[in-house]
Parts: C-alpha cells; structure tokens; sequence
C-alpha cells in the first residue's frame, strides 16, 4: 500500500514515523504482490456488490472460488488472501482470518484438490534447453557412437 496512509496514526505526531517503519516491514515485492491481491479483490468484491473491508467469510470464499474459476493456482490464491490480510490490518480492522473460517479452508482445500485433478502437474515439463557447449558434446558422442 505504498503511499497512503495508515488511519488514526496522525494523532501526536506518530504519523510519519510509524507510517516509515510499518510500511518497511515488508520488502518491495511483497508490497507489489500484495497490491496486485487488493486489486483483485476489490474488483470482484464490487462487481459482486459486497463490502471489501471489513470482509466475512462469504466475501472471501466468493472471491477464492471467483480466482480459482479464472484458472489461478491455489498458491496464487493463497498469496492474494495475504494481500486480503495485509489490507485489513493496514486499514486497522485485524486480521480476518484469525476467526474459524472453516467454510473457506473447505474451499481452498476444494482448489487445491482441484487443481491435482486436472492433470497439472507441480512444475510442467519443459524441453531440455542446451548451451552451445554441451549441445557440442552431446554432438561429438552421438558422431562418435555413429563411427562405432
């Protein structure tokens, strides 16, 4: 959330240090990644007509299960509910996954199980890229083997 303001922390002049150090706490792509979340959760949240912050447990089953029909990986969705998280405790509401959501474990549990179903694999098959140097060795044994 890099340039706004965290509310209530203006009182006494703590505002600016408080604001610096809180929003040190986390690195810059973390920041990145948790934004693009907020982004993302906002959007559906509106699109849906349901209150962003705070959030209940249905907003954020809807807005797991909305990811996981585009197609986004279970590790992706669990990022952007950090995100969820992030905002919030910077919009000073705690943390809302510090109840019993068990509705939403169930989903996300759901996702997961899901994505193991479809055939996608943890990490994809890639073709074997090979530098010069050993596509020239693999070469000279293959020639070799052929004299052979």
């Amino acid at each position: 959330m890099p340039g706004h303001r965290l509310p209530g922390l203006d009182k006494g002049g703590l505002g600016d240090p408080v604001q610096k150090y809180y929003m040190m706490g986390l690195a810059d792509s973390t920041h990145k990644l948790y934004a693009c979340g907020v982004r993302r959760f906002t959007g559906i949240c509106a699109a849906a007509g349901r209150t962003h912050v705070p959030a209940d447990e249905d907003t954020l089953c809807h807005f797991a299960a909305t990811l996981a029909a585009e197609g986004l990986r279970h590790r992706t969705i669990k990022s952007y509910m950090a995100g969820v998280r992030h905002l919030h405790i910077f919009e000073g509401h705690g943390d809302p996954f510090s109840g019993g959501l068990h509705r939403l474990h169930y989903v996300l549990r759901g996702v997961k199980r899901a994505e193991g179903m479809s055939g996608v694999t943890k990490r994809e098959q890639r073709p074997i890229l090979l530098t010069s140097f050993a596509r020239s060795r693999v070469c000279g044994i293959l020639e070799h083997m052929r004299r052979t």
